[in-house]
């Protein structure tokens, strides 16, 4: 029993003093697609222990005709989302990782030849996969500094409150695959 005590203590005494030589970092997200779409979007990143990250952003566009495959609609959306990240490279936000994600988004729709608006609200589950390349070398086994960020996320949309024309047909699509390109800066 006491060997068995011993070996606890010693194990736990390893693993806090592995995790008190991590250090919380942060982050700040940028992506340009949403700026060339008439749109925002901001993100803040905190990362605090070495394999999990947590992201908060807030962000809208003006979706290019027939994404959502609504041909004939100006659709604008804007919203904020959440989300959890692993990380497979422990201590750092470079390489590979993977999470899940919740969002919530307005969507305000015009159809083109009628001017005719409708509205709606939604919340999307997912999850996202992604690769940051870091654009300078680790400083002292830190990395630290600008990044790129290709990632693509899948999510189920549970529409709160539906676009609906009276006379025009419009798809409210419960799927949602979203690829993009974000652009940041690690302190």
């Amino acid at each position: 029993m006491k060997k068995l005590c011993f070996m606890f203590c010693l194990v736990a005494y390893q693993l806090s003093a592995q995790i008190s030589v991590f250090k919380t970092n942060y982050s700040l997200e940028l992506d340009p697609i949403a700026y060339m779409l008439k749109g925002y979007s901001f993100h803040g990143i905190l990362q605090p222990s070495p394999r999990i990250s947590f992201d908060v952003g807030i962000f809208g566009i003006e979706e290019p005709e027939g994404f959502s495959g609504n041909e004939g609609f100006t659709i604008q959306q804007r919203g904020f989302g959440i989300k959890a990240n692993y990380h497979f490279q422990e201590g750092t936000t470079r390489g590979l990782y993977t999470g899940f994600n919740i969002g919530y988004a307005t969507t305000d729709a015009t159809h083109k030849a009628s001017l005719a608006t409708a509205n709606g609200n939604n919340i999307t589950v997912g999850a996202q996969l992604g690769y940051r390349f870091f654009l300078s070398k680790p400083k002292d086994g830190i990395q630290k500094g600008l990044y790129i960020v290709p990632w693509f996320s899948y999510g189920y949309v549970i529409n709160t409150k539906e676009v609906v024309f009276s006379n025009l047909a419009y798809d409210n699509s419960n799927w949602l695959f979203f690829p993009t390109v974000h652009f940041g800066y690690r302190f």
